[in-house]
């Protein structure tokens, strides 16, 4: 879901606001990771430099290396980065062609299939099938597969196509609570499994970083958003914590934003 903002910046609160109905299920803010629940509207505030992207439970995102995608040009990358967004299972098929001709009429195609078994039994299974070689498509790639929004696991197995075991680098990040794994020199043709013998857990969302983030920017007195940090840092329900905000006197596109990730 890709909802464009409109509407003018907020002077107080230095945020655009859009109301986006988001259906049932789970959702990931594409952005900052911040997780969501469907089946009703939002308003979502964002800074100039954002327009809120959520990406579903279950959705696999194939994107191009950090490095290849500020390049210019129809050249297919040599590192692919994929984020996969558990909670639920999924498939996507990377398409690919030279960019250039009319030979995909003639077959000259390549397809990269994503699965994702959030649950295979207790354990959470990813695979990814790249197509055939083709002479546009690089003879080897580096694959990493991002699993946002998680706990760390470490009861990963990779293997390829004959069942070999192959050794990735697992990284897992706090702050993001995005959990890394890289593959390197995987020849086209071939296919991997991601399992993880203990399933994949989704982490709790942390709203602190992010309502720090809102106040840091908004145009308020330092009074208030000393008493706002200290409610919020309290360590208590959130309701409670909502209960005291509302009793203050601060800017209602404030108080909304903030309300956006309480109640995620």
């Amino acid at each position: 879901i890709v909802a464009p903002i409109t509407q003018p910046l907020d002077p107080e609160a230095k945020l655009s606001c859009v109301t986006v109905w988001l259906p049932e299920g789970t959702y990931f803010d594409f952005f900052n990771g911040l997780r969501l629940k469907g089946g009703r509207s939002l308003p979502m505030w964002r800074p100039l430099s954002q327009i809120p992207v959520l990406a579903k439970a279950g959705a696999i995102v194939p994107m191009a290396g950090e490095m290849e995608s500020r390049q210019n040009g129809v050249k297919l990358p040599e590192t692919l980065e994929i984020r996969v967004y558990g909670g639920a299972d999924g498939a996507f098929n990377l398409y690919e062609d030279d960019g250039e001709t009319m030979a995909y009429e003639a077959g000259e195609i390549s397809t990269t299939s994503f699965s994702l078994q959030w649950r295979d039994g207790n354990a959470t299974r990813f695979t990814l099938s790249t197509g055939k070689p083709q002479r546009f498509i690089p003879k080897k790639r580096e694959y990493t597969i991002r699993f946002m929004g998680v706990e760390a696991n470490a009861s990963l197995l990779v293997t390829n196509e004959i069942g070999k075991e192959l050794v990735p680098i697992v990284c897992y990040d706090e702050c993001t609570r995005r959990l890394s794994v890289t593959i390197s020199d995987v020849p086209a043709g071939s296919s991997l499994t991601f399992l993880f013998r203990d399933s994949l857990v989704l982490s709790e969302n942390d709203p602190l970083p992010r309502c720090t983030e809102i106040l840091q920017n908004a145009q308020i007195a330092y009074e208030l958003k000393d008493r706002i940090s200290a409610i919020l840092s309290d360590d208590k329900d959130v309701k409670l914590a909502i209960s005291d905000l509302l009793a203050l006197d601060m800017p209602h596109a404030v108080y909304q934003s903030l309300m956006e990730v309480l109640l995620a």
